[in-house]
Protein backbone atom coordinates (compact mmCIF):
# COMPACT_ATOMS: atom_id res chain seq x y z
CA UNK A 1 0.00 0.00 0.00
CA UNK A 2 1.51 3.54 -1.37
CA UNK A 3 1.54 6.37 1.25
CA UNK A 4 -1.42 8.01 -0.64
CA UNK A 5 -3.84 4.70 -0.50
CA UNK A 6 -2.69 4.68 3.01
CA UNK A 7 -3.34 8.04 3.41
CA UNK A 8 -7.12 7.73 1.99
CA UNK A 9 -7.32 4.55 3.80
CA UNK A 10 -7.07 6.38 7.08
CA UNK A 11 -9.41 9.17 6.74
CA UNK A 12 -12.31 6.83 5.32
CA UNK A 13 -11.98 5.47 8.65
CA UNK A 14 -11.98 8.67 10.65
CA UNK A 15 -15.18 9.85 8.56
CA UNK A 16 -16.69 6.09 9.64
CA UNK A 17 -15.44 6.75 12.95
CA UNK A 18 -17.60 10.31 13.21
CA UNK A 19 -20.83 9.21 11.72
CA UNK A 20 -20.48 5.96 14.18
CA UNK A 21 -20.27 8.21 17.21
CA UNK A 22 -22.90 11.16 15.75
CA UNK A 23 -25.48 11.45 17.74
CA UNK A 24 -28.65 10.55 15.80
CA UNK A 25 -30.70 13.36 17.32
CA UNK A 26 -28.35 15.85 15.15
CA UNK A 27 -30.14 14.56 11.85
CA UNK A 28 -32.82 16.78 13.34
CA UNK A 29 -31.28 19.98 13.92
CA UNK A 30 -30.15 23.04 11.41
CA UNK A 31 -28.00 25.91 12.19
CA UNK A 32 -28.95 28.85 9.87
CA UNK A 33 -27.89 32.53 9.48
CA UNK A 34 -30.17 35.33 8.98
CA UNK A 35 -29.10 38.72 8.68
CA UNK A 36 -25.68 37.68 9.83
CA UNK A 37 -27.41 36.70 13.29
CA UNK A 38 -27.02 32.55 13.75
CA UNK A 39 -29.76 30.54 14.53
CA UNK A 40 -30.45 26.72 15.52
CA UNK A 41 -33.71 24.93 14.64
CA UNK A 42 -34.19 21.77 16.99
CA UNK A 43 -34.83 18.69 16.07
CA UNK A 44 -38.32 19.65 18.46
CA UNK A 45 -39.05 22.69 16.32
CA UNK A 46 -37.87 25.25 19.00
CA UNK A 47 -35.77 27.89 16.60
CA UNK A 48 -32.92 29.47 19.44
CA UNK A 49 -30.25 32.44 18.52
CA UNK A 50 -26.98 31.82 18.50
CA UNK A 51 -26.37 28.82 21.14
CA UNK A 52 -28.76 25.41 21.17
CA UNK A 53 -26.98 24.59 24.80
CA UNK A 54 -29.46 26.33 27.01
CA UNK A 55 -31.60 24.78 24.99
CA UNK A 56 -30.60 21.44 25.34
CA UNK A 57 -29.95 21.94 29.28
CA UNK A 58 -33.49 23.21 30.21
CA UNK A 59 -35.61 21.08 27.59
CA UNK A 60 -33.95 17.89 26.32
CA UNK A 61 -31.84 17.19 29.53
CA UNK A 62 -31.15 13.48 29.28
CA UNK A 63 -30.13 14.13 25.98
CA UNK A 64 -28.02 16.82 27.05
CA UNK A 65 -26.56 14.08 29.37
CA UNK A 66 -25.77 11.48 27.12
CA UNK A 67 -24.23 14.31 24.58
CA UNK A 68 -22.21 14.95 27.77
CA UNK A 69 -21.10 11.21 28.50
CA UNK A 70 -20.24 11.03 24.53
CA UNK A 71 -18.06 14.01 24.86
CA UNK A 72 -16.17 12.58 28.12
CA UNK A 73 -15.68 9.16 26.49
CA UNK A 74 -14.13 10.30 23.11
CA UNK A 75 -12.05 12.67 25.21
CA UNK A 76 -10.82 9.81 27.01
CA UNK A 77 -10.38 7.31 23.55
CA UNK A 78 -8.01 10.21 23.19
CA UNK A 79 -9.50 12.58 20.24
CA UNK A 80 -8.49 15.94 20.24
CA UNK A 81 -11.53 18.48 20.81
CA UNK A 82 -11.81 19.45 16.92
CA UNK A 83 -12.41 15.98 16.51
CA UNK A 84 -14.81 16.04 18.87
CA UNK A 85 -16.49 18.89 18.02
CA UNK A 86 -17.41 17.55 14.22
CA UNK A 87 -19.34 15.13 15.29
CA UNK A 88 -21.68 17.51 16.95
CA UNK A 89 -22.56 19.34 13.57
CA UNK A 90 -25.71 19.21 11.61
CA UNK A 91 -26.92 17.54 8.69
CA UNK A 92 -24.58 20.53 6.55
CA UNK A 93 -21.77 20.37 8.33
CA UNK A 94 -22.16 23.51 10.97
CA UNK A 95 -20.53 23.10 14.18
CA UNK A 96 -23.32 23.40 16.56
CA UNK A 97 -21.21 24.47 19.70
Amino acid sequence: MTTAESSEQASFEELISVWRDRPNELDGITVGYNDKKRYVDCFCGDRVSRSIVPHMKNVHDSIWDDWCKLFIDLRGEGLNLKQIMVRFADSKDQLLF
